[in-house]
């Protein structure tokens, strides 16, 4: 009865540990592969010491090192809806491939095909699945953005010193509206993805509008920016002091893109980045343009 209550402790102690460890830390900072690798091979080596240092069955060993993250992952049914199936069941799926492992290795029994399996079930969920999951985990997350037509009438400056309004540069079928600010990584790194989407169309069907937010850059530093960056094909502008921001208020965040089209009906709208839901982002981009000319 000892080493059962250990095992059982050992398994809630550690596993919530490096759950909370994976779920805060890791994943802000890697990319799903090493996020997925992490919970397999972590959730392997504690099931083994579970097993190995209180000599239980490791079928016990099983279940008090899974259980935790099992109802960790879980409680985001009550919690937080939107992270389902992300963190459940998907993400749980890789502590039981872990400890899965494990036993086959202690048994030798069909290692290779399990190994084989998880990693195929690895590349599968980084390459396919989180991108889709992600993506539409963070579109819910953005239902309550407004749109505001009062955009269309803000003053803008271009490179070369002029004023000019927005609604004056909406030639194309459809513009994609994006707002940025000198400095800001998301919005570099999205614009590599918007050049993807702009590649598939020409200028008579899409436009990507650049609005630099004033309140962030000054209007120097916007100049230069825009005279370094204008060759990817991009439109820049430049929104003098917190205009964008009395407009949105609270609901302004950068990189923030509004798809809008030549009659100024709202087509699409996006708030924030992640360089790991760019499958996801031009795959959706491109329906919702070619649905719309359509």
């Amino acid at each position: 009865m000892y080493r059962i209550i250990s095992s059982l402790l050992f398994g809630a102690v550690f596993s919530t540990l490096f759950v909370a460890i994976i779920y805060n830390f890791i994943t802000k900072y890697a990319n799903p592969y090493l996020t997925a690798f992490s919970l397999v091979f972590i959730f392997g080596v504690l099931t083994y010491l579970n097993f190995y240092l209180f000599r239980v069955k490791f079928f016990l060993a099983f279940l008090f090192t899974v259980i935790p993250v099992v109802l960790i992952d879980a409680s985001v049914l009550v919690t937080y809806p939107a992270l389902v199936p992300m963190r459940f069941p998907i993400a749980t799926i890789f502590p039981l491939l872990g400890s899965l492992i494990v036993w086959t290795i202690l048994n030798k029994k069909n290692v290779l095909i399990t190994a084989l399996f998880s990693g195929l079930f690895i590349f599968y969920y980084g390459y396919f699945m989180y991108s889709e999951l992600l993506y539409n985990k963070m579109k819910t997350d953005q239902k309550d953005i407004k749109y505001s037509s009062e955009i269309f009438s803000i003053p803008l400056i271009t490179v070369n010193g002029d004023t000019i309004m927005l609604s004056d540069t909406m030639k194309a079928k459809i513009n994609i509206v994006e707002m940025f600010f000198v400095g800001c990584i998301p919005c570099e790194q999205k614009a590599v993805a918007l050049k993807k989407i702009s590649n598939e169309y020409d200028e008579k069907n899409l436009m990507v509008l650049n609005i630099c937010s004033g309140a962030h850059t000054s209007l120097s530093s916007f100049k230069k920016y825009a005279m370094r960056k204008g060759e990817n094909g991009f439109s820049y502008f430049y929104s003098p002091d917190s205009t964008l921001g009395k407009i949105y208020s609270r609901n302004l965040a950068f990189p923030f893109e509004q798809v809008i089209s030549d009659n100024r009906e709202l087509i699409d709208k996006e708030v924030g980045y992640d360089p790991s839901i760019e499958r996801a982002y031009i795959k959706n981009k491109i329906n919702k343009i070619e649905k719309y000319k359509n």
